[in-house]
């Protein structure tokens, strides 16, 4: 699946967009690079930022939601919780040699940027809009 950024990506929120960018930046770099094994510094970088955006992205993210009172708050919860459990687990099989850990990485971000990226951030986009929140 080739992405392209556009600005339909954007939530509106400068900081949370900018690091939207750098995580897209993770998987336009996990899609240059198919041939990536389990052991290679593309994988280690990528999880490693992927670790880094969990703590600091969704921090910033839900603060400001739970500020604006979002409804969907749970909703968006649950996914960064899924997103954080997903990223620990491909942390562990890459300590433990798994050669399946990259082509599962990249179809992992594939996913969670159509769907939660372009899917419940573009919810929360359009409430912040609406109560001019950004």
């Amino acid at each position: 699946m080739d992405l392209m950024w556009n600005d339909a990506d954007c939530v509106g929120v400068p900081e949370l967009d900018l690091q939207h960018q750098r995580i897209f930046n993770v998987l336009v770099g996990l899609q240059a690079h198919p041939e990536a094994r389990v052991d290679s510094e593309i994988i280690a970088d990528a999880l490693d930022q992927l670790t880094h955006f969990g703590d600091t992205h969704f921090r910033a993210e839900e603060a400001l939601l739970r500020a604006a009172e979002y409804p969907r708050l749970d909703e968006q919860l649950a996914g960064h919780r899924h997103f954080r459990r997903v990223v620990a687990e491909l942390c562990f099989a890459t300590t433990a040699g798994a050669d399946g850990v990259p082509l599962q990485l990249r179809s992992f971000l594939e996913t969670w940027w159509m769907e939660h990226v372009r899917g419940a951030d573009q919810r929360y986009a359009a409430y912040l809009r609406e109560r001019s929140c950004t």
